[in-house]
This record gives C-alpha cells, sequence and structure tokens, in this order.
C-alpha cells in the first residue's frame, strides 16, 4: 500500500499521519488513515485527547473575487479544529476521538486508524490564480495543560463528470464468498472511467476572417490524459496562409 506520510514532533513525542492510495481520492472514496504516536523519552508520557477529521477550504483573493459567507465563522460545516485554520472551511467530517488519557510507557509507540468520506457533490481540489480548493486530513492533540497541536496532510480530491463512486465500482468478486470490501478496486474503476472519456472523440473548429475561411482544425480527440500527444490536422481554405503556430495554454475558469 503507497503511504503518503507527515511527521510532527511534539516535545520528545513523534507523531506521524499517513493515508493510503498515495493522497489522491476520487469523491465518495473512502480516505484511511493513520496515527502513529511515539514516546522517544526514557520516561512515560501523556497525551490528554486526539482527534481526526477531513476537512476541505476555500481560499480567494477577495482583490478580484467576491464569494457570499453564510455566517461569520466561515461558511458551512466547521468543527472545534477548523476554526484554528486561516482559510474558510466548506467541508468538514465529524471529528472522530482517537483517545483520551494516553499513557505511553518509555520508547513505546501507539498506532490508531481513521477514516473519512468527501462527499460525492464536493469540488474538486484546485489552485486558482484567484481562487483556490484544498483539502487536507487534520489532526488535533492536546498534552496534560498543554496548547493543541495540529497536525494537517493535504491531499487530491478528483471530481470530474462520469468518474464518481456513487455506485461503486462494479468489480467481479474473486469467488461467491469474497467479502464486498474485498471486492471494490478503486484504482482499476477510476482508470476504466477515464479511458473510457479519453477515448477517441474528434473534435473541429474552423479558423475565419472578414474575407473568409483561412483553415479548419482538426483534433483526433477532445479529451486527453497526462503524457498523450495532441495530434493536430489543418485543413487550408481558399486564403493563403503564410505561418502557423500551434501552443497549448491552460485557462482558469
Amino acid at each position: 500500500t503507497l503511504l503518503y506520510t507527515i511527521k510532527f514532533e511534539v516535545c520528545m513525542v513523534e507523531v506521524t499521519l499517513s493515508v493510503e492510495g498515495g493522497g489522491v481520492y476520487i469523491v465518495g472514496q473512502t480516505v484511511c488513515c493513520s496515527l502513529l504516536i511515539h514516546n522517544n523519552s526514557d520516561s512515560s508520557d501523556r497525551l490528554a485527547w486526539a482527534t481526526g477529521q477531513i476537512s476541505g477550504h476555500l481560499s480567494v483573493d477577495e482583490r478580484h473575487v467576491k464569494i457570499a459567507r453564510e455566517n461569520d465563522d466561515g461558511i458551512v460545516n466547521t468543527s472545534a479544529l477548523t476554526k484554528h485554520l486561516s482559510n474558510d472551511c466548506f467541508f468538514s467530517s465529524d471529528p472522530e476521538i482517537l483517545f483520551c488519557d494516553l499513557v505511553l510507557p518509555p520508547h513505546s509507540h501507539k498506532e490508531l486508524k481513521f477514516s473519512g468520506v468527501v462527499p460525492t457533490h464536493s469540488p474538486p481540489s484546485y489552485r486558482g490564480s484567484y481562487i483556490k480548493y484544498s483539502y487536507i486530513v487534520l489532526v488535533g492533540l492536546q498534552r496534560i495543560s498543554k496548547p493543541v497541536s495540529l497536525i494537517s496532510l493535504p491531499i487530491r480530491i478528483i471530481n470530474l463528470p462520469g468518474i464518481g463512486l456513487v455506485d461503486g465500482p462494479k468489480a467481479t468478486p474473486s469467488h461467491p464468498f469474497a467479502k464486498k470490501e474485498e471486492c471494490l478496486n478503486y484504482e482499476d474503476y477510476f482508470m476504466d472511467k477515464v479511458q473510457s472519456l479519453c477515448c477517441k472523440k474528434p473534435r473541429s473548429f474552423e479558423v475565419k476572417t472578414s474575407l473568409g475561411l483561412v483553415a479548419k482544425v482538426r483534433l483526433t480527440k477532445g479529451a486527453y490524459r497526462l503524457g498523450d500527444p495532441i495530434e493536430v490536422g489543418l485543413e487550408f481554405g481558399d486564403l493563403s496562409c503564410v505561418q502557423v503556430t500551434l501552443k497549448l495554454q491552460a485557462h482558469n475558469l
């Protein structure tokens, strides 16, 4: 299993937060998280509590974009942990209590697991010039008589038309007695959906001036994956053309 981790130290306690799957998920997919707490000191240590959750945040350059806010504390679904963060929170899963009053002997460790799901209607991760949507796995923990410490691990959420896990992947069980969880292969399901979206559906458009048609541009398909070659065909019209320049350009919508 591919893990995506971040380490954080609270005095002599080392905390490692990990997620399975490499940190990239489809909306509706379960994000499985692991919290490893290691006491590196020669004496016992005591932690009061820890909670974990998944949250989505919106960052806006308000010089260019104005958004309507439902309340003064954020947008929606804020929690006690997300209120400590600077960006507006538009989604947060229910906080899961990982432990209360945990005592760690010298040089011992404790592993805890939790999970969360990003709703299927959530926007995808996006980093634009004026607006950003981001998602994080957020863990809060506190030592006795000490301030709350926050650990955040960024994850990437994908939400594309035609790709989702509303009904789950339609994998065939390997045997009649296989458990339901063993039949779900999200990676294969996702790649099949991407392949179907990127199948060859030719696209074309015309380049015209007031004098007439300059050329007709033909693309072999309208959707591409990263690394795919883009093949372009040109059919010139009656007007003469002395130079052709092609470039790929990104636009923030």
